[in-house]
């Protein structure tokens, strides 16, 4: 009887012991810098009715034009390239215009990446339930004029 009653005052004092002990809060992080700038490579997938999926790599440049790579996954792979353009609508909605293949619209989330719009504007779910999104690999770099001795311009980083 006297081992239980010692082995309960254990017990009852490393409770105590621990309950009073006070956690600090932890530091807040920097807020990550998000470039304003909506130019860059984004990579995805997107929806597909007829394969088994379909990645793709996206190139937006300053210009306003949209160079996509897509990968089709069938059967077989299926690579191509498709070329257009984007526009930034009302309420930021970025629209891929690309001739002979359907309009995408994209709303910027937080973090810099796209994620698809379905028909009513709201963000497409796949069947799983997770955002189809395109995630920005990097912003593409500035380019300002210099001039050379021949007075001709050339691009430099």
């Amino acid at each position: 009887m006297m081992k239980f009653r010692l082995v309960a005052l254990a017990i009852c004092i490393g409770l105590l012991a621990c309950s009073e002990q006070k956690s600090e809060p932890l530091p807040e992080l920097p807020r990550m810098e998000i470039p304003s700038e909506l130019a860059g490579l984004y990579s995805g997938q997107l929806p597909c009715d007829n394969c088994k999926a379909l990645i793709v790599r996206v190139v937006l440049s300053a210009d306003s034009g949209v160079t996509m790579v897509r990968t089709q996954v069938m059967d077989t792979i299926v690579v191509d390239t498709l070329q257009g353009s984007y526009a930034m609508g009302a309420d930021s909605v970025i629209t891929f215009s690309m001739p002979a293949w359907r309009n995408w619209n994209y709303k910027r989330n937080s973090m810099g990446n796209l994620e698809l719009l379905n028909g009513s504007g709201q963000v497409y779910l796949n069947e799983d339930g997770l955002k189809c999104e395109l995630i920005r690999i990097f912003t593409m770099p500035r380019m300002k004029p210099v001039l050379d001795s021949g007075d001709s311009q050339k691009a430099v980083e």
